[in-house]
């Protein structure tokens, strides 16, 4: 039996986004691998993603200070577990009334 010798073919693999879930695209050449007809082709996860972040933007003018609210784009990771016990929590709680 003769094989013929096909060219190398390269695809392109990506898989939908999801609410949760963003992939990086994966690109792959195929070759002639004794006829396997199944391929596993991990593709690796975005674990960051943009984040709004609005925080305190002080300005001084005629000697008051002035504090007004910015917003600026940031990144973070999709991840909040990093606890072990199921997400975000708070730190520190207020203190008592008072700002320290």
């Amino acid at each position: 039996m003769r094989r013929e010798l096909c060219a190398p073919t390269a695809f392109r693999l990506s898989k939908a986004a999801s609410d949760t879930s963003l992939w990086e695209p994966l690109t792959y050449t195929l070759r002639w691998d004794e006829g396997k007809s199944e391929y596993e082709l991990p593709l690796k996860e975005i674990k960051t993603r943009s984040v709004e972040l609005l925080r305190v933007k002080p300005t001084h003018g005629d000697q008051l200070w002035q504090f007004t609210a910015e917003k600026v784009n940031t990144i973070g990771m999709k991840d909040t577990d990093e606890t072990g016990q199921g997400g975000p929590h708070q730190a520190h709680g207020p203190s008592q009334g008072r700002l320290d």
